[in-house]
């Protein structure tokens, strides 16, 4: 038990900077291709917490380790009636506990990210810059968590929907998939910080969306099959296969 620390001690005993060198080497050894992958067929299950963590396009660093560290994260509410394989001891540590904090996740996602995470996350233990099994597990759990956001606000829904319901489309435009380097922004309780990410935007599609009352807007989506079968004069619907991205006209 000696090893088991107060979230008060925890910030006492961490600076900033651990939080900064995790997300910097995320930065650099994370394949965003492979993230994208993940992330794009799953992000509604990261919105709620973009709403709730993400203010102005910083990620609020404090309020995810608070609410870590009290137990009083929304996904660890009950468990699946299913095998979540945390009592596989063939699993990483890591991977058990994330399959009993995020139970009400899709397995496939907490796998997935896992994966992509995973040789990161073992360097950062060999680096020796974690002084006991709880500071790491928070600090690497909530940089990932912070890592997926930041991702997430840029490469996915950099503003909410809002607007338009349905509008008839005026222009339509395809960009091909790319990697974008973007800045994020991370706020740890008097101090921010900022790490850079080449991600990776796969193909999407844009229309100039014009509504009943001359209100023009413009929404993108992902999806293939919505996007490719979408001309100029049609009717589209702001379901969840389009996402805002700005407004034209008011």
């Amino acid at each position: 038990m000696r090893y088991i620390k107060s979230y008060e001690q925890l910030n006492e005993s961490t600076s900033s900077d651990t939080l900064k060198s995790l997300l910097d080497k995320f930065s650099n050894k994370i394949d965003s291709k492979k993230l994208a992958e993940v992330i794009i067929p799953n992000k509604d299950i990261l919105i709620p917490y973009y709403k709730k963590y993400v203010k102005d396009g910083v990620v609020n660093a404090d309020m995810i380790y608070s609410d870590f560290s009290k137990f009083n994260f929304k996904a660890n509410e009950g468990y699946w009636n299913d095998d979540d394989y945390a009592d596989d001891e063939n699993n990483h540590p890591v991977l058990r506990f994330l399959y009993k904090l995020f139970v009400r996740w899709p397995k496939n996602f907490i796998t997935g990210v896992w994966s992509i995470f995973k040789d990161t996350v073992i360097d950062s233990w060999r680096d020796n810059k974690f002084i006991s099994i709880m500071m790491s597990v928070l600090w690497i759990i909530a940089s990932i968590l912070i890592y997926l956001l930041g991702y997430l606000t840029y490469s996915l829904i950099e503003h909410e929907v809002s607007g338009l319901d349905s509008g008839i489309v005026k222009a339509e435009d395809f960009k091909p998939a790319h990697y974008e380097s973007h800045i994020h922004t991370v706020s740890n309780g008097n101090s921010t910080m900022t790490y850079t990410t080449s991600d990776w935007v796969p193909d999407a599609w844009f229309v100039e969306v014009e509504g009943e009352s001359g209100r023009v807007e413009t929404w993108q989506t992902y999806n293939r099959e919505v996007g490719s079968s979408v001309n100029t004069g049609d009717k589209v619907i702001n379901d969840d296969n389009w996402t805002w991205c700005g407004t034209d006209e008011e």
